[in-house]
């Protein structure tokens, strides 16, 4: 994603050139349905085997900042994760095209297989990679691309989710930023609303060797570290 983003910018063939050998290699590395020529999304390593929701979700960003920059991207990468989210979302009766702007859902599980999303133990739904789903597909449908996979899921942060003090869960917080930015209206005003003050007010300050930092909060992410907090804190400010 940085690579893709620093091509867009610099316009540098050195640039654009790493930029594509890692496409290249995230193109390569996405899981393929048995017995098919279709695909689904990605796990943690290249000779994995079960797709992984959060995978997907940076392999997306960087596939789609790499396409806006005029690199080339393979459409079966954006068809293969279609169909893992398709399998993954709760939808209850919609299909996955439907747009039902009262719809509560599309909650997303993190693991699985499209053959069996809910075959691993760690295959619960969140609202972390919920959120992450819907920004999705969002990414990869455009202008059409607000479904009942991304109502609905904008429709449940608001009504439950929406932070309320720091620390909050900054993966989650991220994703949900940049999903509700793109879904705009009230969701966007609502959200960034409680969201920038949040985060503005829990920024360090006062003249210690951490000002400016955001503390990390290791009840929701393990091996969170100060900068990663700073660096999820920062761009989510910044997304506007």
């Amino acid at each position: 994603m940085a690579l893709g983003e620093a091509a867009a910018m610099s316009r540098i063939s050195e640039t654009k050139k790493a930029a594509q050998l890692a496409i290249n290699a995230v193109d390569r590395a996405q899981i393929q349905i048995a017995g098919t020529s279709d695909r689904e999304a990605w796990d943690y390593h290249a000779d994995g085997r079960i797709s992984d929701s959060s995978i997907m979700s940076w392999n997306i960003l960087a596939l789609k900042s790499c396409k806006v920059g005029g690199l080339s991207v393979n459409p079966s990468t954006f068809e293969g994760c279609l169909n893992w989210l398709n399998v993954g979302q709760d939808l209850g009766n919609h299909k996955p095209t439907d747009i039902d702007p009262y719809f509560t859902g599309g909650m997303m599980i993190y693991r699985g297989t499209c053959a069996n999303p809910l075959l691993y133990e760690n295959g619960q739904r969140n609202i972390a990679v919920s959120a992450a789903a819907g920004l999705c597909r969002m990414m990869i449908g455009g202008a059409s691309g607000d479904s009942v996979g991304v109502s609905g899921v904008c429709n449940l942060i608001l009504k439950n989710h929406i932070p309320t003090q720091y620390p909050f869960n900054m993966y989650f917080g991220y994703y949900a930023t940049l999903l509700m930015f793109q879904k705009g209206g009230e969701h966007w005003k609502t959200w960034n609303a409680a969201m920038s003050k949040i985060l503005i007010g829990a920024q360090c300050k006062g003249g210690g060797p951490n000002d400016g930092s955001w503390n990390p909060q290791r009840r929701y992410v393990d091996d969170e570290s100060r900068v990663m907090a700073t660096a999820l804190a920062i761009l989510c400010l910044e997304v506007y």
